[in-house]
């Protein structure tokens, strides 16, 4: 976020009440044009959000949020925002915070087929930490929409923490799906998917 303050973009006269026509429009085309987005202005760090602007916590699942425009097209823009939720589950998961040897002792989990992880992040190498067991099943990973292939988290004996790592992603944000299959390796006794912990780089 920057301040626009390089007076020698404005339009001029500058209106006491128009800055969308006099500064930010000039300032759009600009940048639009290729200038630099340092010779706008500086970037600004200490602006605030208001908290009762973000949204509240109400239960186990549930938010709740505010609609914060309608357009003539009938969108609705709310104040729910993918940085407030990184993590999006989709399906009936569980979590636990009873094992010790988990990170942070939590896991969360499912054996529902067609059940997501999605995770939006920004880095170009991601780990996704997990837990092998006798009751895991098979989870197929896409970031970006590119199939990364699947997981077996089957193991006869319990493997914490264990890991797949996904590498040269290129910087900038990306998407991870994590999607539960439904399939299983021939020896397990559940189809079962877990999500430990996420690492970023």
């Amino acid at each position: 976020m920057r301040h626009i303050s390089n007076h020698h973009l404005f339009r001029k006269p500058v209106s006491r009440t128009f800055h969308g026509r006099d500064i930010f429009a000039p300032a759009a085309a600009h940048l639009a044009a290729g200038v630099p987005p340092p010779h706008i202005g500086e970037v600004i760090t200490d602006y605030l959000r208001p908290e009762s602007m973000k949204p509240q916590k109400s239960g186990k699942r549930t938010w709740h949020g505010r609609i914060l425009k309608i357009d003539r097209f009938g969108n609705v823009v709310t104040n729910f925002h993918i940085d407030d939720f990184p993590i999006l589950l989709r399906g009936d998961w569980e979590r636990a915070d009873e094992f010790e040897q988990a990170f942070r002792h939590t896991v969360t989990f499912t054996d529902t087929s067609g059940a997501e992880i999605r995770f939006a992040f920004e880095g170009s190498e991601l780990t996704y930490v997990f837990t092998r067991a006798v009751n895991r099943g098979i989870a197929a990973v896409t970031i970006d929409g590119a199939a990364k292939g699947t997981i077996d988290l089957y193991s006869v004996d319990p493997e914490w923490q264990a890991s797949a790592v996904f590498t040269g992603l290129g910087a900038g944000r990306h998407l991870l799906v994590i999607r539960v299959t439904g399939e299983r390796h021939a020896g397990s006794t559940g189809k079962y998917v877990d999500l430990d912990a996420f690492k970023v780089n």
